[in-house]
């Protein structure tokens, strides 16, 4: 499965929706607003209107120290959420 990066919030709905299997996972690193450092994220934003959008539900949630979390959503295996 291609990688793509989720700076590219407005493209990467299609692509990701494409390459992902039906039960498959799209997995999304650093789930945060902004980090101890004052470093800022589109991850949650990017994820969330992916979620809104698809439908397709959270499937794990990895906790960080510092609220970077990384989250997994699964497709799921009706084609009616594709």
């Amino acid at each position: 499965m291609p990688i793509i990066p989720t700076t590219q919030r407005s493209g990467m709905r299609a692509p990701a929706r494409r390459s992902c299997g039906r039960g498959g996972f799209l997995v999304f690193n650093d789930f945060a607003h902004i980090d101890p450092d004052v470093g800022r994220y589109g991850v949650h934003r990017a994820v969330v209107d992916f979620v809104l959008e698809t439908r397709w539900p959270l499937a794990l949630f990895a906790f960080h120290p510092y609220a970077l979390y990384d989250v997994a959503l699964q497709k799921p295996a009706d084609t009616s959420s594709a």
